[in-house]
């Protein structure tokens, strides 16, 4: 049986199922980023399990951007 789940990276989140690629290593103290998604709390739990693993601090919050809801994210340390 075929899954339909994406082989994802160490680094990659699949919030609502389809890989998002973020290129962490270029995200300095105070930058941040939309991931568009409708799962927001599985969204942050993926990412924090990335930003643990990096040492990074982020703060989050769930809203619309473009007319597409997500969590922005930004790295404060």
């Amino acid at each position: 049986m075929w899954s339909l789940m994406p082989i994802l990276k160490i680094d990659d989140i699949a919030p609502d199922g389809a890989r998002i690629v973020i290129d962490w290593d270029n995200m300095g103290i105070g930058y941040s980023i939309f991931i568009p998604c409708l799962e927001s709390e599985q969204a942050l739990k993926q990412v924090k399990v990335v930003t643990d693993r990096k040492g990074f601090e982020i703060v989050s919050k769930q809203e619309v951007h473009d007319s597409k809801i997500g969590l922005r994210i930004w790295r404060i340390a």
